[in-house]
């Protein structure tokens, strides 16, 4: 699973939380994974792009997604196998 935006919005979000700079965040997400690689290893992917009523509302779905399909399946969801 992996929670992802775009890259200025990431850029954004480290300057605001770290009170960096531009040049500063852009090294910063630089040095970390891609998120292309990361979004072609994850089996769910959510979208922050918005604030974090829409992203809170995004993991319900996510989450609401899982059980269902645990409850569907039920040797999968005994092995902790959940999937979308």
């Amino acid at each position: 699973m992996v929670v992802h935006c775009d890259g200025e919005v990431q850029i954004s979000r480290v300057m605001d939380r770290d009170g960096s700079s531009r040049t500063e965040a852009q090294a910063a997400v630089k040095a970390q994974m891609p998120q292309e690689a990361k979004l072609k290893r994850a089996d769910i992917s959510i979208p922050n792009n918005g604030d974090l009523d829409e992203l809170h509302r995004c993991v319900d779905c996510v989450v609401d997604g899982l059980v269902a399909d645990s409850l569907s399946h039920p040797v999968r969801a005994w092995m902790g196998r959940a999937t979308l």
